[in-house]
């Protein structure tokens, strides 16, 4: 399993995770994007 991650124009990421699927014999992989979060927005404590 990989996770590869690249910064976007818009400043946000994105990342690309790849694994390989020993019993379809092939690798997988997923696009998403990655964002980050005002501090203020944080989980509480």
């Amino acid at each position: 399993m990989t996770a590869t991650y690249s910064l976007r124009e818009d400043s946000d990421l994105k990342v690309i995770n790849r694994g390989y699927k020993p019993q379809k014999q092939k690798w997988q992989e997923s696009v998403g994007k990655a964002y980050f979060i005002p501090a203020t927005r944080s989980a509480p404590r």
